[in-house]
């Protein structure tokens, strides 16, 4: 049997709504306290839409571990209610061959606005795992788009702009 679009749409809204609420529990820090070694920077990007949407860029998972993220800081200091509140979040990366699971996706000041969103046709993500070794002291950022005809997430050279992983797609 054939899955519905809109059962697609609410699979997929649920799935980035516990991805955003357990990564704001998770504790895993990819660069642990003891650690000597050398390291690179990952930022995440967001861009405001409107005062009540935005579209967030950002790395979910490093090596299979959740990790604190923009959507989930975004959502917390929006008190998934009264106004949308971006949050940028940096984080330090080993300097060694790593797993990303990157995600493209619009945020909402209260998961209430997403769904709106997603019965109007204007809720829009995409997410995938990508493999990367970052430069030692290097600086990267997450790209993306997120159009009707096309939704894309992949990591870049801060300072070239450089596409420096493949580039998840979904038409």
């Amino acid at each position: 049997m054939k899955a519905k679009r809109g059962d697609l749409v609410v699979k997929r809204y649920v799935l980035l709504f516990l991805t955003a609420v357990l990564s704001g529990c998770a504790n895993y820090q990819p660069v642990p306290d003891d650690y000597a070694g050398p390291t690179a920077t990952i930022t995440d990007v967001s861009y405001r839409i409107s005062s009540s949407t935005a579209q967030v860029f950002a790395v979910a998972e490093v090596d299979g571990q959740a990790i604190h993220n923009s959507i989930f800081a975004t959502r917390e200091a929006s008190g998934y209610g009264f106004g949308l509140r971006t949050v940028i979040v940096e984080r330090k990366v080993p300097a060694q061959p790593l797993t990303l699971k990157l995600i493209a996706t619009h945020v909402g000041r209260a998961p209430i606005v997403d769904l709106f969103s997603q019965a109007s046709g204007t809720f829009f993500s995409v997410e995938g795992v990508v493999t990367f070794t970052p430069e030692p002291g290097g600086s990267y950022i997450v790209r993306g788009g997120l159009l009707k005809e096309e939704k894309s997430v992949w990591l870049s050279d801060a300072n070239s702009g450089k596409r420096v992983t493949e580039k998840i797609v979904e038409r």
